[in-house]
């Protein structure tokens, strides 16, 4: 599988995010990890809550971009359009959704940092920009989920009501997470959700299957995505390369 492109969808760098552009974080989290040739094509990232952490500094994330131009976060929550083929494209959207959620449910390292953040003026400009988007593919990124497989924590309340309604609205295909370290499909309202939040350490706790659940493995792992202009094929790989799941999403 040789990518076009690599999404980070967020808790970028353990425990407390980065300092500045020079931590050595980059480094040994980021540039000596994700070395092979394969890798060395674009990488758009988003924030997680980890990322927000006291200590840490988003404005670094986005500006190490003038430092190594293959990592790209060109603001806290952005759009990009690919162009899949003539008559084909697909719009992406990267949230930002530490701010949406509520103090309550943040760690308190989180707190101070996100209450920077206007979060109704991203949920503005998100609307906005989904109805702007005449794109036949729409593809939404943000670091906390909508509906997980969580034992007591099978949802995200200000997700499923601030976000999924927006992603049914404006027809919006896919949904893709972290925050939950492991690697999930869920259908919520006709939205395929895709938690692949187990790029290092994978959680230990045992899956609570949701009624959204098409599957969930606590496993380190990504997943990979091939993107046509009707269909989208889906795999799950766990961190010995075995595929773990598939899935194929049409069009509509």
């Amino acid at each position: 599988f040789s990518p076009k492109l690599v999404v980070s969808v967020g808790d970028n760098f353990y425990m407390n995010g980065v300092k500045d552009v020079h931590d050595s974080h980059w480094k040994e989290s980021f540039e000596d990890v994700y070395a092979d040739p394969a890798l060395q094509v674009p990488w758009h990232c988003i924030l997680g809550n980890h990322d927000y952490h006291e200590g840490g500094d988003c404005d670094a994330q986005i500006a190490y971009h003038k430092i190594n131009p293959r990592w790209n976060m060109p603001a806290r929550y952005y759009q990009q359009t690919h162009q899949i083929d003539a008559e084909t494209t697909a719009d992406f959207f990267y949230l930002d959704t530490t701010p949406i959620l509520g103090a309550a449910r943040l760690e308190p390292k989180a707190v101070a940092n996100a209450a920077t953040q206007d979060a109704a003026k991203q949920l503005a400009w998100f609307k906005a920009a989904l109805a702007a988007s005449t794109a036949q593919w729409k593809f939404v990124f943000g670091h906390h989920p909508i509906y997980s497989a969580r034992d007591g924590h099978d949802q995200t309340p200000e997700m499923v009501e601030k976000i999924l309604p927006l992603l049914q609205q404006y027809k919006v295909q896919v949904f893709f997470n972290g925050h939950d370290h492991d690697l999930q499909h869920l259908v919520a309202g006709g939205v395929n959700l895709f938690d692949s939040g187990a790029g290092s350490r994978h959680r230990d706790k045992p899956m609570v299957l949701s009624p959204h659940s098409k599957f969930a493995k606590c496993c380190s792992g990504f997943t990979t995505v091939s993107l046509q202009a009707e269909k989208m094929d889906v795999r799950m790989i766990d961190n010995l390369g075995t595929q773990v799941y598939a899935t194929t999403v049409k069009r509509v």
